[in-house]
């Protein structure tokens, strides 16, 4: 781990409440200087206290084409969703990460993570990363076979998504407890979600909202993106189990993440569909019909 780094885990576990009085003139002093040292240790720094710009050290951003849409497997490989109206693509998301990880997956999104799993006995990567080994039932399945997790805060960003309004969505299954031991059960993984720095869900919990283990949830709302960055935060306060069905068992934990351009739809005359409420599933697909529509104009004119 670099210096950087390890100054970024020292402090995040000396503070962990949101705009600490005595971090707010430090924060701009010190912005500048972890730029320098590491771009993507600043923006992990920067946003686990929530200050204004999601990524500090945009310039050396290497979007070049701003998206109408993202979804990611969280934990898992590139997987390809298919229903009655397309397919949607998920990318994968395998980098097992670490106590002060940050990673930019592609030109258009990354995560960060911070904190470690100290009372585990163990320094491997792939605890940041959880594995199902039984058979899930839900729809789309394969989305919830892994999952990432961290011991503190887990942020994921897309740093080049065009402006505009869209639905995120976000898909859980506990995979981590389990139904073997009757003791594992009395397990419970409590967080905080953040969606462009704002509260959205507080004192999440996933295995009470899917009335089980190894079930889905999914959650949505709707944001607006002002200056192509988008970012969906996941923090432990401190509640629910440490050590069921082992130590360190504990913190935020997402399975997938889609994020559907409402624009697209309005654009397309689709704008029916939301205030009928047909359903996510369904606007997902209308959405990627368009944009195979716009490709297609788009070869078209190109002959």
């Amino acid at each position: 781990m670099d210096v950087a780094s390890q100054c970024l885990l020292s402090i995040n576990y000396i503070f962990h409440s949101q705009d600490h009085p005595t971090l707010v003139a430090w924060l701009d002093n010190i912005k500048s200087i972890l730029c320098s040292l590491s771009t993507y240790n600043a923006n992990i720094f920067i946003l686990m206290f929530n200050r204004s710009g999601l990524l500090p050290c945009s310039t050396r951003s290497r979007c070049t084409k701003p998206r109408d849409s993202l979804h990611i497997n969280c934990g898992g490989a590139n997987e390809i969703i298919k229903n009655n109206f397309g397919s949607i693509k998920y990318e994968g998301d395998i980098d097992g990460g670490g106590s002060a990880s940050r990673n930019f997956i592609s030109t258009n999104w990354g995560f960060s993570s911070t904190g470690d799993f100290m009372d585990d006995d163990s320094d491997d990567g792939e605890k940041y990363i959880e594995s199902n080994s039984s058979v899930l039932s839900m729809n789309h399945s394969v989305l919830y076979m892994t999952a990432r997790k961290a011991p503190l805060s887990l942020t994921y960003f897309g740093f080049c998504l065009k402006n505009g309004d869209y639905n995120v969505r976000l898909h859980f299954a506990e995979i981590e407890f389990t139904d073997e031991e009757a003791y594992s059960k009395l397990g419970r993984r409590i967080f905080n979600i953040y969606i462009q720095g704002k509260l959205v869900w507080e004192d999440f919990n996933i295995m009470e909202e899917a009335n089980g283990i190894g079930k889905e949830v999914i959650k949505q709302t709707n944001v607006t993106v002002t200056n192509n960055t988008l970012e969906i935060r996941l923090y432990w306060a401190g509640k629910g189990t440490t050590c069921i069905p082992k130590r360190g068992r504990y913190g935020p934990l997402i399975s997938a993440i889609s994020i559907c351009p409402r624009f697209m739809i309005n654009r397309y005359s689709f704008g029916i569909v939301l205030s009928l409420g047909l359903g996510q599933e369904f606007v997902d697909s209308i959405t990627a019909q368009a944009l195979t529509k716009k490709v297609k104009l788009r070869r078209v004119k190109n002959r």
